[in-house]
């Protein structure tokens, strides 16, 4: 087993240097890539509909071999959609992420979001979820690899995050995130890579089984463990986040982020997809001030 106890010095002064703008310069990482996201998915969600309505095409090829059913008492009378939402939106943007950012490079990471890319300035992780009629379109389920933590020390195997408690209406539960709030070459001194972490949620309808067409998506941008568990420590926002629906015996439970306390820290944080009277796709933030959690001013 390696021994990276040496990179502790680097790491927890770049870990200063974000913190000690009150985190202005990752906030600022943070709007631009979401805007650029907004734009590319904006782009190509007419193509991502089109698909949607074509699948029942291709029901007779899997039917006899459909996919199972999660959860406690699945009805029957849909088809888990994760699988299409996952391939077909990521696989869509893919190209055109590539597009947008010359040199992208596509890291070589064992866990975290569905999708990553990085640039010289950031380590980027996206992850779609799929909501069908059942699901929660307020909400998004994250798991612990899909989150960064406050990072806020060093050992010899790398960075450790703080766990956090969790406090839900009815249950308390303990989250660790996975993620760092960092990442960095210890070759190149001056190499710094903020962790963004984004969030595609696709509602679908059921009009039949195997025929699910999509309704509206919602781009979401999670802010960085630094932002939300130290410095402004957004986690305490009213209701942002609360537990999971894991048993206590999970051995990594998951969080709840709730998008209304969200989009009241900051509106551009959620972005709705959905069309207007004519057909035509269109983006619009979630509007803030629906919830008791404070609004803060929008960095420009």
């Amino acid at each position: 087993m390696p021994d990276f106890s040496s990179w502790r010095d680097e790491y927890l002064v770049k870990r200063q240097t974000l913190l000690d703008d009150g985190g202005a310069y990752i906030t600022q990482l943070e709007q631009g890539f979401m805007e650029a996201i907004v734009k590319a998915v904006l782009k190509v969600v007419p193509e991502i509909e089109k698909e949607f309505k074509a699948a029942p095409d291709y029901l007779p090829f899997w039917l006899n071999y459909a996919p199972r059913q999660r959860g406690r008492a699945p009805v029957g009378d849909a088809v888990p959609w994760g699988e299409v939402g996952e391939k077909l939106i990521l696989a869509t943007l893919a190209e055109g992420v590539a597009q947008q950012y010359p040199g992208v490079r596509y890291p070589a990471l064992p866990f975290g979001g569905d999708f990553r890319f990085a640039t010289d300035q950031v380590l980027l992780h996206l992850d779609v979820k799929m909501t069908g009629p059942r699901d929660n379109p307020d909400e998004i389920v994250a798991s612990p690899n899909q989150v960064s933590g406050d990072g806020y020390d060093w050992n010899e195997k790398g960075v450790l995050n703080h766990q956090e408690q969790i406090i839900g209406p009815r249950a308390t539960r303990m989250f660790q995130p996975e993620l760092p709030p960092l990442y960095f070459s210890h070759i190149n001194k001056d190499s710094l890579q903020v962790c963004l972490t984004y969030f595609i949620k696709a509602v679908y309808s059921v009009s039949g089984y195997g025929d699910q067409p999509l309704n509206s998506m919602e781009v979401v941008c999670v802010p960085n463990g630094l932002l939300m568990f130290d410095g402004p420590r957004y986690r305490t926002a009213q209701g942002l986040l609360i537990p999971g629906k894991d048993e206590l015996t999970h051995a990594h439970p998951r969080t709840r982020i709730r998008l209304q306390p969200l989009a009241d820290l900051h509106s551009w944080r959620c972005v709705k997809l959905q069309r207007n009277a004519e057909g035509q796709w269109y983006a619009q933030e979630r509007p803030a001030g629906q919830t008791s959690s404070p609004v803060l001013p929008l960095l420009k």
